[in-house]
């Protein structure tokens, strides 16, 4: 567990539990409003599993696309017969069993955690198949920056870590 992570999950859970009481109360209302709220609670559902569905190498990929999201960063993918340029990042979703989703302009891309091993490069991320028979690399307008990297002290030692980028490792 990383610094602070103990404080932002008891924030999550005290938020999670206000809009379910309050969603208790709109039961009965057909509104726009409610769906919002609605939506709301899934998202702060799927901040939570960030802390606890995945693992440090998927963690830091997440808050890496939520920071370049925030400054307008820009993803391209590739994978197999697909290919992706440079598109704005629409959203981000955590489902159940480590269910990783990015929305990129008209393409969802979606891989599960535990599946996966991770290479990292100051500007892109491999996600390699344990079975190494799939790949899919996703490239950033933006590098890794040392604030997201400084967070994951332990993050070189991960198992599922099959390369880290000697640049990378000193800004950890």
């Amino acid at each position: 567990m990383i610094e602070n992570d103990n404080i932002i999950m008891e924030s999550i859970e005290n938020i999670y539990i206000a809009i379910e009481g309050e969603k208790n109360k709109l039961n009965s209302i057909k509104s726009i409003h409610v769906q919002k709220i609605n939506e709301l609670e899934e998202e702060i559902r799927s901040y939570a599993r960030i802390f606890e569905d995945i693992s440090l190498a998927a963690r830091l990929i997440i808050e890496h696309i939520l920071e370049m999201k925030s400054k307008k960063g820009l993803i391209a993918i590739e994978a197999e017969s697909i290919s992706q340029n440079y598109s704005s990042i629409r959203g981000l979703e955590l489902e159940e069993f480590g269910l990783i989703k990015v929305s990129l302009g008209d393409l969802v891309l979606t891989w599960r955690d535990q599946d996966n091993n991770y290479l990292f490069y100051p500007d892109k991320v491999e996600l390699r198949s344990i079975d190494e028979k799939k790949s899919i690399k996703i490239f950033f307008s933006l590098e890794f920056g040392t604030q997201v990297l400084g967070k994951f002290p332990v993050l070189a030692d991960q198992p599922n870590i099959m390369y880290f980028h000697p640049s990378l490792i000193k800004n950890i």
